[in-house]
């Protein structure tokens, strides 16, 4: 994407994608599933890593205190009685730096190098001494034999200024439209704000960029009522098992024309037959004494060869193994738009415009489109309105109403 923004047109070895709309979605709709994929062969991974937690084996680096045999932990006693003493001595009022300190007098190390405080605060914080691991809303307690007691645990934590389990993590907010929404005045980025207003309340907005810097005067928008018009607009557009069906059909025909026919498969293979051949005849003439300068240099050109049409069936062979069927695309287009994710925003939206009054969203597909250099299509869809509350001093609420037109770009 970084490479898009900055006008460097990217070709892809595996897929020739015609610069056409439908070329647009498609490239989009293949980045999509690729993350898709990846995504979900993540689910997969960790179903198995829970799997083998539940069976109380230790999944990755042992940390410090325990020995690892036959997948299962067990406890080395020197360490422990190490990281019992640590856990004891913060406890007890010394510092993290003293404790290092101390360490250091004795010649106690960690495998051969000194506890740095950096290395002593990581131990105080691992709940794992507990005989705890909580890892991606799961609890386990089978894999880590406890070290340190559970009130001595909570009792280091409240020292160090952490919550029961360690640090508190705010919520991550995820702006769909990041890179994708433009000021309509100025033509500027809008970015997004998240903050917390004098009531409270949670803010999350977009804002032009050029509002402080060149007195843009278009007010910000809030990324819930934007959004909202664009979920609508998708499922209005694309959620018709008819809109949705021609879609994939013409995006299946573009598909199978940027990865081939599987002839190409076959003549590279034939190609390498031959090769084969040729270099088996050219080494039984060798073995009967028949070796000239030409014969050598014929041979190392046919290896030469062998090793190009080599890499050219890898690349040929993966596209036949991983080659989308159009069940695949229906399915995922299905799936992306009934969650209302990222995809559908990645695949479908192009840009976003704000004017006072109105918004401007940019699709990349427009059905019976023939040319991407055409004049766009702008339509209207809907008149959308939202409100605003504001609380002043003393308790009065202020409340505001705004009505923007929300028109589609195709």
């Amino acid at each position: 994407k970084h490479l898009k923004d900055n006008g460097i047109r990217i070709l892809s070895a595996m897929e020739n994608i015609p610069e056409t709309p439908e070329g647009v979605l498609l490239e989009s709709l293949l980045e999509g599933m690729n993350q898709y994929f990846s995504e979900e062969l993540a689910q997969k991974v960790n179903r198995g890593l829970h799997e083998s937690r539940m069976k109380g084996h230790c999944i990755g680096s042992v940390p410090y205190g325990y020995i690892k045999e036959h997948k299962m932990l067990s406890i080395n006693e020197l360490e422990a009685r190490i990281i019992q003493r640590i856990y004891t001595d913060y406890a007890n009022g010394k510092t993290i730096l003293q404790i290092s300190k101390d360490l250091e007098s004795e010649n106690i190390t960690n495998n051969g190098k000194p506890f740095l405080p950096q290395n002593l605060r990581h131990i105080l914080q691992r709940e794992v001494y507990t005989g705890i691991l909580k890892i991606h809303g799961k609890v386990y307690d089978k894999i880590y034999p406890q070290i340190i007691s559970i009130p001595l645990f909570n009792e280091v934590q409240a020292r160090m200024g952490k919550t029961r389990y360690g640090c508190r993590k705010d919520n991550h907010e995820v702006f769909r439209l990041k890179d994708k929404i433009y000021c309509g005045v100025c033509g500027k980025k809008m970015y997004p704000i998240s903050a917390i207003s004098s009531n409270g309340n949670h803010l999350r907005y977009y804002t032009c960029i050029s509002t402080k810097k060149d007195n843009c005067d278009n007010r910000r928008i809030y990324k819930d009522f934007v959004e909202g018009c664009i979920d609508r607009l998708l499922k209005q557009q694309f959620c018709s098992d008819g809109i949705l069906t021609s879609l994939v059909d013409e995006l299946y025909i573009s598909y199978k024309k940027s990865i081939g026919n599987n002839n190409t498969l076959a003549n590279l293979k034939n190609d390498l037959q031959r090769v084969n051949k040729t270099i088996a005849n050219i080494m039984a003439a060798i073995e009967k004494g028949v070796v000239t300068n030409t014969t050598k240099s014929r041979l190392e050109e046919l290896e030469t060869q062998q090793i190009a049409l080599h890499e050219k069936i890898i690349v040929e062979e993966a596209k036949v193994r991983y080659e989308l069927t159009k069940e695949d695309i229906l399915d995922f287009f299905r799936h992306a738009i009934k969650e209302g994710n990222d995809f559908c925003y990645n695949i479908f939206i192009k840009f976003v415009r704000v004017y006072p009054n109105k918004i401007e969203i940019g699709l990349n597909y427009g059905i019976n489109q023939e040319s991407i250099d055409r004049e766009p299509i702008i339509r209207k869809i809907s008149t959308e309105l939202y409100q605003t509350e504001r609380l002043y001093k003393g308790g009065t609420v202020k409340t505001q109403t705004f009505e923007y037109d929300v028109f589609v770009v195709i």
